[in-house]
This record gives C-alpha cells, structure tokens and sequence, in this order.
C-alpha cells in the first residue's frame, strides 16, 4: 500500500467518522430542539389555559356583581312602587269613606256602634267621640243614643271613639284607626 493509498484510507476514515459523528450530533441536537418546543407548547398552552380560567373567573365575578346590583335596583324600584300602589289604594279608600259619612248608612252605622259601646259600658258612665266634621251630627246621636256625645281632639276622619272610664277602656272605632289597622296588614 502506497502512502497516497494509506492516505486516503485514512483520510475516508476520519472523513466518515466525522460525517457520523456530525449526523449523530445533528440527530441530537434535533431530538433536544424537538423535546424544547414540546415542553414550551405544553408549558404555553397550560398559561394559556390558567390565564383563560383567571380571566373567565373574573368575568364571571364581574357579571354576578353587576346582576346583583341590577336586582337590589330592582328591588328598589318594585318597593317603590308597592309603596305608591299601597297609598294610591288607601287614598282611593279614605275618599270613599268621605263619601259614606254622606250617607244616611253612615248616622246607622255610628248609632250601631254606640249602642254596642252601650252595652259594653253597661250602667258606667261613657264619653262617645266623633270627629269634627261630624258635629252637626252630635244632637242627634245624643237624643237617639242617650249618651254624652262630643267632638274629639284628634282627627279620626270618622267613625266614634267611647271612652269608659271606669273601665279604663277606649272602644275605638274611628276610621283612622280602621285605615292603620289595615295599611299593617296589607301585603300585595
């Protein structure tokens, strides 16, 4: 074997070893770029993920506050307006009592109430009250009741208030109280 020969032999062995080891090298390198890129898309898709669950979370959050607030207004406005429907409903009222104290059934209906008070009062000595707007009527009540009858202190918009004395008992069956009464116990 010549020197050129053992040469190239030579120079074909080093050349395929460093083709190897170069291919071995590249292989490597592209099994570590290749082992990089799926752990930076996993790593990239579990922030994407973490961001999307933060970021709904608060939205969500977001919405409830604002539903909230929407349903306290809500609330609000439908108290509000049971409010104004109560008192539209308890003036209509108190107008149509105004206009029964017009009525012959009204003078009926304070003489029922006296006679009860009456008998409740026994032989006691009783005050019966009417409202101001009723004085006109006191006479009457007077002589067909036989009972002291005056004219109250206080606003009853109608009705009668008998006080027995030695009872220590009010009988009130004036319309103001009636209205109280019932503006307690309504609901819609």
């Amino acid at each position: 074997m010549t020197q050129d020969e053992k040469l190239k032999l030579f120079f074909d062995a080093a050349m395929e070893e460093a083709g190897q080891r170069n291919s071995d090298s590249v292989s490597e390198f592209k099994k570590s770029l290749e082992s990089s890129y799926d752990e930076h898309v996993i790593n990239m898709r579990e922030s994407a993920e973490a961001k999307f669950k933060v970021g709904r979370d608060s939205l969500i959050r977001e919405s409830n506050s604002e539903i909230s607030k929407r349903q306290i207004e809500l609330r609000r406005e439908f108290a509000a307006k049971q409010e104004e429907y109560r008192k539209n409903i308890f003036d209509r009222v108190a107008a149509k009592l105004m206009n029964y104290k017009n009525t012959p059934d009204y003078v009926s209906m304070l003489k029922a109430h006296i006679k009860k008070a009456e008998e409740y009062a026994g032989d006691d000595i009783m005050t019966v009250y009417v409202d101001s707007t009723d004085e006109g009527l006191i006479k009457e009540l007077s002589a067909s009741c036989d009972v002291e009858v005056a004219v109250c202190d206080k606003n009853i918009m109608g009705g009668i208030r008998a006080e027995i004395p030695a009872k220590n008992v009010l009988i009130d069956e004036s319309f103001t109280s009636k209205l109280e009464d019932a503006g307690r116990n309504f609901n819609f």
